[in-house]
C-alpha cells in the first residue's frame, strides 16, 4: 500500500540565471507497506502549472520611484523635504494628505499573482513616538478597499498584518532617535523576519500560511496610509523596495567581518547572488550617497572600484608599477567641532597656514575655527578666529593686504560672513568686515583688469532656496568690500573663478561657474557658466548636472 501526501516548498529557480521562468515544486512523502516497516521514499515531482499560474521573478522595485515619476506631481499633502543631517530627501505626509497609490498591475506586468515569498525593504525616519498606529505600506483590492497586506508603526512595535493575522515585532530603538533607518521585512514558506539596519534580526513562525495564488488584477499599493481609519505615517520615508524571492535581506546585508579600527575605508557590499548588491549586473551600478570615496572589489568584474559621483567607477593602476603607494597618517590636529573645510597657504615672511572650517554640531552656535602654523616640520595651532557653522575658507591679497574670508552658514537666523585681515605689527588676523550673505556655502576671490571682487554663494534664506548670490568689488577709496552684482542662483553650493583662452588674441575671457543644488522642489535643475562682458557677469551657459551634492 502506496501513501503519498503532498508538501509544498518555496518557489524555486529551476535554472537560476539563465531563467527567470519560477515553477512551483511539490514533494511528497511516501511511504510503502505498513506503517510498522517504515520505509520511506521521498519523491520530488516539478509541476508545470497552467497558464498563467507561474510568475516571473521581478527585479527590486522601489515603489515609491513607480507611484511619483516626478517631484513637480505630488498628492495633496504630500512634500518632498531635504533633510540637512543627512543630505537625504524624503516624502513626508501631512496628518490629511492623500495616498500615495500605485496600481499593482504596474509592478506585475507579466504576473497574475503576488509572490509566494517576498521582502521588503523600508528607509525611514522618524521624529516622535507614534500615539497610534501609523501606516507605511499596504496592498488592498480597489473596489472593497479592504486590506490585503499592511506595514506599520504602532508606539514601539512593527506591525505586519495579512489574511486577518497580525505580527508584532519589538522596537527597541529607531523609533524617535532622528536618524534614518533600513528596514527589512521578509516573508517565506513558513516565517516572517524583520531585520533592522542589518542587524537585530527577528523571526516569527507564520500562523497560516501567505497565499500562493493571491491575485494582483484589480489590487493597488498605498503608501504612507493603510486605511482611511488608520494614521498617517509622521515621519519621513526614503525608499520602500519590494523584492520577490525569499529573505532578501540575507543576502542584501554584509557578511560580518573583523575590520581593523585604523581603517577609514569600509566596503558596504560584499560578494553574492543577490540582484540587490551593487556588483550583481555587468553594467555600470550606482552607488548610495553615503558610498561616495569608499572602495570595494567586483568580484565578477575582479577589479577593484571607488564610489564616484553615484557610479562604482575602475580604480586604475599603471602596469608599470609593482606595487601601490600609500597614504599613512603624519599628525592629528584638533581640527575643531565638524570640519568641512581647511585652506591652506602662505604667508610672506611668516610661513605656511592651514585654516580649518569648523560646522560644529548644533544650528546657530558659535564656534571657532582653528588656525595652525607649519614650523620644524609640524603644524602647531597659532591662533583660533570666530564663525558659525563655517562652510569654506578663502585666502586672498590686495596689494601689500593679506585677507581671509569664511562663509557662515548659521541655520534659523540670518548671519553674514566675516572678513578676516593680517595685522602685521600683531602677526594675527583680526576681524575686518561683514560680508551681506545668507546660509552662505562658498566665497570665491578673483582679479579682473586690475580690480578685486569676492563672490558668496548663498544657498537659501529662511525655506526659500531661490535667491541671489552676490558679488562683492573692493573699493579703493573706503577700503570695504562693496555690493557689485547678484546673480539668480537655486540652493547654490559652489562658485568657481576661471580663466579661457580661445586663441582669439584678444586674451584671457573670464568664466564664473556656479554650482545650483536644490529649488525647494528638485534637485533636478541646472546649475550656469557666466562670462565677463562689459564690465560685468553675464549668463553663457546652463548645464543640466542634476544635484550637485547627492546623486539622488
Amino acid at each position: 500500500m502506496i501513501e503519498a501526501r503532498e508538501v509544498r516548498l518555496p518557489w524555486t529557480d529551476l535554472n537560476h540565471e539563465e531563467s527567470s521562468t519560477v515553477y512551483r515544486p511539490s514533494v511528497y512523502t511516501m511511504s510503502t507497506g505498513s506503517k510498522s516497516e517504515g520505509n520511506q521514499l521521498l519523491a520530488i515531482k516539478w509541476i508545470d502549472e497552467p497558464e498563467g499560474y507561474r510568475w516571473t521573478r521581478i527585479p527590486a522595485v522601489n515603489l515609491l520611484e513607480y507611484a511619483v515619476p516626478s517631484p513637480k506631481v505630488l498628492p495633496r499633502g504630500v512634500n518632498i523635504i531635504y533633510d540637512r543631517s543627512s543630505h537625504v530627501h524624503g516624502y513626508q505626509f501631512s496628518p490629511a494628505a492623500d495616498d500615495i497609490y500605485l496600481k499593482a498591475k504596474r509592478v506585475f506586468r507579466s504576473c497574475v499573482y503576488f509572490p509566494y515569498e517576498f521582502s521588503l525593504f523600508v528607509t525611514y525616519k522618524q521624529y516622535v513616538v507614534p500615539k497610534r498606529e501609523e501606516c507605511i505600506f499596504s496592498l488592498f483590492e480597489d473596489a472593497t478597499r479592504d486590506t490585503l497586506i499592511s506595514v506599520g508603526f504602532s508606539r514601539d512595535r512593527l506591525v505586519f498584518r495579512f489574511k486577518g493575522f497580525r505580527y508584532r515585532f519589538k522596537m527597541t530603538y529607531g523609533l524617535q532617535d532622528r536618524k534614518w533607518h533600513t528596514l527589512g521585512i521578509s516573508m517565506s514558506a513558513s516565517t516572517l523576519a524583520v531585520t533592522r539596519d542589518c542587524k537585530r534580526r527577528r523571526v516569527r513562525p507564520l500562523r497560516a500560511p501567505f497565499p500562493d495564488l493571491l491575485p494582483v488584477a484589480n489590487t493597488s499599493f498605498s503608501i504612507g496610509r493603510c486605511e482611511k481609519k488608520s494614521s498617517v505615517f509622521q515621519g519621513l520615508l526614503k525608499s520602500v523596495i519590494l523584492v520577490s524571492g525569499g529573505d532578501a535581506a540575507t543576502r542584501a546585508c554584509p557578511t560580518k567581518m573583523d575590520i581593523k579600527p585604523r581603517l577609514t575605508n569600509y566596503i558596504r557590499v560584499y560578494p553574492g547572488y543577490s540582484s540587490l548588491t551593487p556588483f550583481y549586473s555587468r553594467s555600470r551600478s550606482t552607488c548610495e550617497w553615503s558610498d561616495v570615496g569608499n572602495i570595494a572589489f567586483d568580484v565578477h568584474a575582479k577589479k577593484l572600484k571607488v564610489c564616484i559621483n553615484g557610479v562604482w567607477r575602475e580604480v586604475k593602476i599603471s602596469s608599470d608599477k609593482r606595487r601601490m603607494d600609500y597614504l599613512v597618517p603624519y599628525q592629528t590636529l584638533d581640527s575643531g567641532l565638524g570640519a568641512v573645510d581647511v585652506e591652506v597657504f602662505d604667508l610672506p615672511g611668516e610661513g605656511t597656514f592651514a585654516a580649518f572650517a569648523a560646522a560644529g554640531v548644533e544650528p546657530d552656535a558659535t564656534y571657532r575655527s582653528n588656525l595652525y602654523q607649519w614650523r620644524n616640520g609640524k603644524f602647531y595651532f597659532y591662533q583660533r578666529l570666530r564663525t558659525s557653522t563655517a562652510q569654506s575658507w578663502e585666502f586672498f591679497r590686495i596689494r601689500n593686504q593679506f585677507f581671509l574670508a569664511v562663509a557662515n552658514y548659521g541655520l534659523r537666523k540670518a548671519t553674514n560672513s566675516t572678513l578676516y585681515k593680517w595685522n602685521k605689527v600683531r602677526r594675527k588676523f583680526r576681524y575686518y568686515q561683514d560680508i551681506p550673505s545668507s546660509v552662505a556655502r562658498d566665497v570665491e576671490a578673483f582679479q579682473i583688469e586690475g580690480e578685486h571682487y569676492l563672490a558668496v554663494a548663498n544657498h537659501r534664506e529662511g525655506n526659500n532656496n531661490i535667491i541671489n548670490s552676490t558679488v562683492f568689488k573692493w573699493s579703493r577709496k573706503d577700503k570695504r568690500f562693496q555690493e557689485f552684482q547678484t546673480l539668480p542662483t537655486m540652493g547654490a553650493y559652489d562658485m568657481t573663478y576661471f580663466t579661457v583662452d580661445i586663441g582669439t588674441g584678444n586674451g584671457l575671457n573670464h568664466g564664473l561657474a556656479v554650482a545650483n543644488s536644490f529649488d525647494g522642489k528638485s534637485t533636478l535643475i541646472f546649475s550656469d557658466i557666466y562670462r565677463w562682458q562689459d564690465g560685468r557677469w553675464t549668463l553663457f551657459h546652463s548645464l543640466e548636472v542634476g544635484s550637485i551634492f547627492l546623486p539622488f
